[in-house]
């Protein structure tokens, strides 16, 4: 409470900086139950999203019935994140929703570790939107474009087994579409975000937060000029394509390349370097896929 107290009230007060103040909970899939409480009741105190890692079968989570619980007393709402939620059940998944609460699929680690497939399809049934996010970067690439397209297929390949089982095919016309999965990663990361009045799409009063995307090389050149341009940003573009970036109206990357001094950059690299190696120093945290 005085980390968020002092935090809120102080150098992150704001909620139109550039960055803004959220908490990462334990949440009731870890935490003890009071302290999934509190945990929660300090996020609506001061007004914060609050994510937690909810992830495991009801028979192995710390506290199984905990978000009927956290529902019960009223603490789930917008300013609740689930991340991942691969291992709710359909009515768990309903309330959490119904209760107004944003829900974030991870494909990548998902799709390695999870014992249920993400819950891109899930959440658009229960009439939720679905917003993208990146997990254990240290093991993956963070890149949103590959977890965007990752996400497309693993759900394009549900789509196409259910619609095949219930004789409903060809699946393009019933199948999601990579439009779908831009607004994933855009307008879906927004809304879990509470941002969605200020960022996420192009739209007159909202900040210019704009991604460029160079199309004339090879790779997406094969997509244009008569191709759908979402199609080719979704199934074609790198992060090398990416020729520009805008962060409310002022250009950070230009002509491919970051506008930050390379001095500073080489510094952040070699504090970000030394960071894992002082988080693990004397445990064994080796990955094991």
């Amino acid at each position: 409470r005085e980390a968020i107290h002092r935090l809120r009230t102080g150098r992150l007060a704001s909620d139109d900086a550039l960055i803004t103040l959220g908490m990462a909970i334990l949440g009731p899939d870890i935490a003890q139950f009071d302290v999934s409480v509190q945990e929660v009741r300090l996020a609506k105190e001061y007004d914060l999203l609050a994510s937690a890692h909810v992830w495991a079968r009801k028979g192995k989570r710390r506290n199984p019935e905990g978000l009927w619980e956290l529902n019960r007393l009223g603490l789930l709402g917008p300013h609740f994140n689930v991340a991942h939620g691969n291992c709710l059940e359909d009515d768990e998944l309903k309330m959490v929703l119904d209760a107004g609460c944003s829900v974030t699929a991870t494909d990548f680690a998902e799709m390695l570790n999870a014992e249920r497939v993400a819950m891109l399809g899930r959440v658009r049934k229960h009439g939720g939107f679905v917003s993208l996010g990146t997990d254990v970067c240290p093991y993956f690439n963070s890149s949103m474009l590959w977890e965007l397209r990752h996400a497309f297929m693993h759900q394009r390949e549900n789509d196409n087994r259910d619609l095949h089982a219930r004789g409903a095919w060809p699946a393009e016309y019933h199948a999601t579409r990579t439009r779908d999965a831009l607004e994933w990663a855009t307008l879906g990361g927004a809304r879990a975000l509470r941002l969605d009045d200020r960022i996420g799409s192009i739209t007159p009063g909202k900040r210019a937060d704009l991604v460029f995307i160079d199309t004339s090389g090879l790779n997406v050149l094969a997509a244009m000029p008569d191709g759908d341009p979402v199609h080719a940003i979704v199934m074609y573009a790198e992060s090398a394509d990416i020729d520009a970036v805008m962060i409310d109206g002022r250009f950070v990357k230009r002509h491919g390349k970051l506008l930050f001094p390379d001095e500073r950059l080489a510094q952040a690299k070699a504090r970000l370097l030394e960071s894992p190696r002082a988080l693990m120093q004397g445990g064994d945290y080796s990955y094991r896929p």
